[in-house]
């Protein structure tokens, strides 16, 4: 990725509905080659989707980091852990004491605590652990 792909990545990551002109002109070049790059860096899956996020509503967010069973295909419970739910934001593979880490966000405690379950209940998942987020920068 060069120097311009990156720029437009990070303008795309501060807002994913900034205009294609907009970013153009701050990068001093066409439009057309801002829509040619992004259309590129989509298909490519360099970016793979462009999303909202919220303000003004409250919601419930948290990490739930997983450990699996040793004898479980990791990349493949993550895709299980993912589909389980539109709330559950992204999920990582990672090294350390947890395998998986989820990041999710529900509408209520009711609703965060049935996605919880679901991930608990899940094949191959051994221990969850939650830390519920109080703030973000």
């Amino acid at each position: 990725m060069d120097k311009i792909n990156r720029a437009i990545v990070a303008e795309l990551q501060k807002n994913s509905r900034k205009a294609f002109l907009e970013i153009a002109k701050s990068l001093g070049v066409s439009e057309g080659t801002i829509r040619n790059r992004v259309g590129k860096l989509v298909k490519h899956g360099v970016i793979k989707r462009f999303t909202v996020e919220l303000g003004g509503v409250e919601r419930i967010m948290a990490i739930i980091a997983v450990r699996t069973s040793a004898n479980r295909n990791t990349p493949n419970l993550s895709r299980q852990i993912k589909a389980i739910s539109p709330n559950i934001e992204s999920v990582y593979e990672t090294s350390g004491n947890f395998d998986v880490f989820a990041i999710v966000a529900c509408e209520s405690i009711g609703e965060f605590n049935t996605l919880l379950e679901r991930i608990r209940n899940t094949k191959g998942v051994i221990e969850t652990q939650t830390y519920m987020v109080l703030g973000k920068a």
